[in-house]
């Protein structure tokens, strides 16, 4: 596991350099997952979870890379999704003196899983899970761009 989050950490980074985080978001729903399901639902997944995020702290620390939070969710993110653990993508801003920030973090069930709990305090958070938009939102709204 903690291979896979080494390799994943930095194509991600080229991946969101390359690609953009909306093309990237979508081929990372593309790829092929476990039936996903709530991951309070079984102890298993708690651990599950649990191991996966370790490993994708294990390899930010000890990795080819030095992610940001984007890159560090996306690949947390994924490899929840592919081991089956329903989970969020999510993203918040905040003002800070005369510059604007983002940030992102992952939930599951509702609670934040690699971040501080308090993140909601310090970042106002999108109201939609920025990763569980519907394709045929994207899709309708793209149209609606062009």
């Amino acid at each position: 596991m903690i291979l896979c989050a080494m390799l994943m950490l930095p194509l991600v980074e080229i991946g969101l350099r390359t690609l953009g985080f909306c093309r990237l978001k979508e081929k990372i729903e593309r790829l092929p997952i476990r039936e996903l399901s709530s991951a309070s639902q079984t102890t298993s997944s708690s651990q599950k979870k649990l191991h996966i995020l370790r490993a994708v702290r294990s390899a930010e620390l000890h990795g080819f890379s030095t992610p940001n939070c984007l890159e560090r969710s996306l690949t947390l993110w994924w490899m929840l999704r592919r081991a089956g653990i329903a989970s969020e993508l999510r993203i918040g801003a905040r003002k800070s003196d005369s510059r604007f920030e983002a940030h992102a973090w992952i939930e599951v069930d509702g609670q934040v899983l690699n971040d501080t709990p308090e993140v909601h305090a310090h970042y106002s958070r999108f109201d939609a899970p920025i990763a569980a938009v519907d394709s045929s939102w994207s899709a309708e709204h793209k149209e609606r761009l062009r």
